[in-house]
């Protein structure tokens, strides 16, 4: 899917987020993303008290400095996609921290994005 952004939020991933929007995935039958070496449980459908992902956004590097730091992926055709982008100082994911499903990897995921940002 896409979408059409406006020319300032455009730039403003661009300059400042080190990414371009490329695309919304819908998330109704993943239930998995991947990245830091690690599966990355989510949840995908409303649930109390859990916020789900049903979408999120794919997220391309706008420059050398920034790498993907996390992919979708499943046996579909979003397969390696970048869900969240990282450089130097930052990091953005395409999809909401508060969906991951499990405690451990919430610490997980949170302790490297902290560690990637006091190197």
């Amino acid at each position: 899917n896409k979408v059409s952004i406006a020319e300032s939020d455009s730039l403003f991933l661009s300059e400042v987020l080190h990414c371009h929007y490329r695309a919304t995935i819908n998330h109704k039958d993943r239930t998995t993303f991947s990245g830091l070496g690690i599966d990355i449980p989510v949840f995908n459908l409303p649930t109390t008290p859990h916020y789900p992902v049903q979408e999120s956004t794919v997220l391309e590097p706008s420059d050398k400095s920034a790498f993907p730091a996390f992919a979708y992926a499943t046996s579909s055709a979003e397969d390696g996609y970048s869900a969240g982008i990282a450089w130097p100082k930052g990091v953005v994911m395409g999809f909401p921290y508060d969906c991951i499903s499990n405690e451990g990897t919430r610490r997980i995921v949170m302790n490297a994005v902290i560690n990637h940002l006091l190197r």
